[in-house]
């Protein structure tokens, strides 16, 4: 390039592209014609032979005999050529009839020459039992056969098997032997014994080796032996031959012009690379924004959902008139729906990222069954479906896997089971399929009696955002649980399978290999609508969050359990106060203004009163670095917001020791007239 931005050839970037390209242009035409050559080359170079019982068969001798000339009592009658019939029976040492197609006029001309020989394609009509027919081309050559003499050329035999009605056979040249009995009878050499195609003098039909008495109708429609003139292999070689010569021009007159272009291919090649980097840069600035606005966003909705779905939770534990406790369940159902929009559209984002991870643990797969099964049962109570879960003998106890994600991908399907389920049966059948030492292969199966599914349907509901059916008979979601449930499934090396048929229901089920663990005891369900307290004395827990509405929560249901509850709006507050009152337990936040609840954590383990005080990370980042962090900086265990009553009680009952009362416990106590401890 010039100073000036100009091409430093201006009068060759002036000629016509044909003009400049003059070399290429040849090259093309020279590669299309060789290609042309190597397509067409049947059609240039093909002297197949062709015998036709349509065609014309003025060329062709033709002949046919059976075993009476060894004193048989069989016969052969052909009365037009190509088709005859033969009646062999028994008589003589050896069965046989054939037919003979003439190429040499009976010794007046050469045979054919089929060195090339590349196939042989028969059409034979046959009427008769299924049997084998021994396949000649019979060739002349002086050192073992005389001219004229048929008897006496060599046999290239191809045995086929034949049936009765049309038969299309095509033969090549490995499919062809000399017989054992001709390499006896003539004593020919070694390098005589193989096949040989130069001087095929005729085309032979004769019945199988072991044919027996029986009568044989043969019609041969078609004979045609493929043989070009120029083997393929010579063919090519030339064709390669004439390439490389033109090649090696062509790349010495490309270099000369390359070094010509070199300059101008350098600053073109600057430009796209800066280009390139430009786009790459904004393409990661746009992905960085994406996932800055979604976790902005789950944060900021999950925490209003977290107050909303915690006071659902405390008022479904109230005594309420039927009319509010349905109002009650409709707040909590549509919240927890939100919640799950909300956790669909974050996991597909982290799947399309390459970041979603398995995170596999020891758990108990029976009790993990229960609670997938415990959270569908209410939808499905209320279409007055009967919902089923049947977990086989042979399932191990224990297991290690993703808890989380296994029952993601569960009540995705029994969801949707529910959902699209007017009446009838929704089951979910877990079944040991393979048991090895220390892993087991495990199915587990939702079964429906829905509307079912149609072929179409099928490949459309694993797409994100698609829902099968009309738009009318659609239900609410967002189309994601399938296509995030089935990436789900392919982390864990399997697939999920679909079986349905329309107005008959339908059955999805999934293969997994895991490891079997021992079991290990496991926290006792919690049935959070009767806990009353705890048992030991008066307890305090410290609730540290920004959110106001989300600290009246917490203490609220803290407090009616019993808890002296104290709150705190950023992790410096918290401090303050851990340390004026040391509380038993402590519900932490994390992204509150000024110090938030990674440093308040990290400075809570290094004060001595406070180290060993139990921490509860309740936070709406729910991302797994978060987790990693928190539990780094020192938490003794991690919620994400909106949280679980059961599920926060359950944590505390591990990380504080704190051991629930229920109203069934006080009851006995009560009967048996012992005292019941209790805030």
């Amino acid at each position: 390039m010039s100073a000036d931005g100009q091409p430093v050839d201006g009068k060759r970037r002036g000629m016509p592209v044909w003009r400049r390209h003059w070399a290429e242009l040849c090259l093309l035409t020279l590669i299309a014609l060789s290609s042309a050559v190597v397509l067409f080359q049947h059609r240039l170079f093909g002297r197949d032979i062709i015998v036709q019982s349509s065609g014309d068969l003025k060329p062709f001798g033709f002949d046919s005999y059976s075993d009476q000339v060894i004193g048989g009592k069989s016969t052969i009658v052909s009365d037009k050529p190509l088709s005859w019939t033969c009646t062999i029976r028994s008589g003589a040492s050896a069965l046989f009839c054939g037919y003979e197609i003439g190429l040499d006029d009976f010794g007046a001309k050469r045979g054919a020459d089929l060195t090339n020989l590349e196939a042989v394609e028969l059409v034979i009509d046959y009427r008769g039992p299924p049997t084998t027919v021994r396949f000649h081309l019979k060739n002349e050559d002086p050192r073992y056969s005389t001219h004229g003499n048929r008897g006496t050329a060599k046999m290239n035999m191809a045995e086929i098997s034949i049936l009765p009605g049309r038969n299309l056979i095509v033969l090549h040249p490995k499919d062809f032997s000399v017989p054992e009995w001709w390499l006896m009878q003539y004593h020919v050499t070694p390098e005589l014994g193989r096949i040989q195609f130069d001087d095929v003098v005729s085309i032979e039909f004769q019945t199988g080796t072991h044919a027996g008495p029986a009568d044989y109708h043969f019609a041969v429609k078609s004979v045609k032996v493929v043989r070009p003139a120029i083997a393929p292999a010579q063919l090519y070689l030339a064709i390669l031959s004439l390439l490389g010569a033109v090649l090696f021009l062509y790349a010495a007159h490309r270099y000369r012009r390359a070094r010509a272009d070199a300059r101008e291919r350098e600053a073109l090649e600057a430009q796209a690379r800066d280009a390139l980097a430009q786009v790459a840069a904004a393409a990661e600035q746009a992905s960085q924004a994406k996932s800055d606005f979604l976790a902005n966003m789950s944060h900021e909705l999950r925490t209003p959902l977290n107050a909303i779905l915690g006071y659902a939770q405390l008022l479904q534990r109230a005594q309420l008139e039927d009319k509010q406790m349905k109002a009650v369940r409709v707040i909590n159902h549509s919240g927890n729906h939100l919640l799950s929009l909300i956790t669909d559209i974050l996991d597909l984002s982290k799947i399309e990222a390459g970041k979603m991870d398995l995170y596999n643990l020891p758990l108990d797969l029976r009790a993990a069954i229960d609670a997938v099964h415990e959270m569908v049962r209410f939808p499905a109570e209320q279409k007055a479906l009967t919902l089923s879960v049947v977990v086989a003998d042979g399932v191990p106890q224990a297991i290690k896997a993703d808890e989380k994600r296994l029952r993601q991908i569960l009540l995705n399907l029994l969801g949707n089971a529910v959902k699209f389920t007017a009446s009838g049966r929704v089951a979910l059948v877990v079944s040991l399929l393979e048991a090895a030492k220390g892993n087991a292969l495990l199915r587990f199966e939702v079964q429906d009696s829905g509307s079912g599914l149609s072929p179409e349907d099928i490949e459309r509901i694993f797409r994100p955002f698609e829902q099968a059916g009309s738009i009318e008979r659609r239900e609410a979601g967002t189309g994601l649980g399938l296509a995030i449930s089935r990436q789900l499934v392919r982390l864990m090396n399997s697939e999920i399978h679909v079986q349905s048929r329309v107005g008959h229901g339908s059955s999805f089920w999934f293969d997994i290999r895991v490891p079997v663990v021992e079991a290990a005891d496991q926290e006792s369900a919690i049935d959070v609508a009767h806990v009353t307290g705890y048992a030991g004395a008066r307890r305090s827990v410290l609730v540290v969050d920004d959110g106001e509405d989300n600290r009246a929560l917490l203490c609220s249901m803290f407090g009616e359990l019993g808890f002296d509850c104290r709150e705190a709006a950023d992790g410096l507050e918290a401090l303050q106060s851990a340390q004026r009152n040391r509380p038993d337990l402590i519900l932490m936040d994390l992204k509150m203004p000024g110090m938030d609840g990674f440093e308040a954590t990290r400075l809570i383990r290094i004060i001595e009163p406070l180290k060993h005080v139990p921490v509860i990370v309740i936070s709406a980042n729910i991302g797994e670095d978060s987790v990693a962090l928190c539990l780094a900086a020192g938490a003794n265990a991690f919620l994400s917001k909106p949280v679980e009553e059961a599920e926060l009680l359950r944590t505390v009952a591990r990380v504080a020791g704190v051991q629930w009362v229920t109203e069934v416990a006080e009851r006995a106590s009560d009967e048996d007239d012992a005292p019941l401890v209790a805030a």
